[in-house]
C-alpha cells in the first residue's frame, strides 16, 4: 500500500480552530510554516501508526494550534514558559 501524505488544509484548520481563523493575524503562509514544523515531530503519512486518516490530520492540526499558542505565550513574556511547575 502506497503512503498517503497529508498536506496542510487551511480551510479545515480554521474551521477546527476558530481562534486562528483571522486571515490577517494568522495568514495561510504562517500556519503552513507551523505545519512544516509539526511534521518534523509527527509523521504526515496518513496511513501510519494508530492515528490514521482524518484523526492524524486533526492531531497535526492540534499540534499546529499548540505551537501557535506557545508562541503567543512566549511573545507575551510569560515567565512560566519552559520551566517546570512544582
Amino acid at each position: 500500500m502506497a503512503a498517503i501524505i497529508l498536506t496542510f488544509d487551511y480551510a479545515l484548520f480554521t474551521q477546527q480552530f476558530k481562534a486562528y481563523s483571522d486571515p490577517i493575524t494568522y495568514p495561510q503562509s504562517l500556519l503552513q510554516n507551523y505545519w512544516d514544523i509539526a511534521i518534523n515531530y509527527m509523521s504526515d503519512v496518513a496511513n501510519y501508526g494508530s492515528l490514521q486518516g482524518t484523526m492524524r490530520q486533526y492531531a497535526l492540526n492540534l499540534f499546529v494550534a499548540h505551537l501557535l499558542y506557545l508562541n503567543f505565550l512566549i511573545g507575551t513574556g510569560n515567565p512560566k514558559i519552559g520551566r517546570a511547575h512544582v
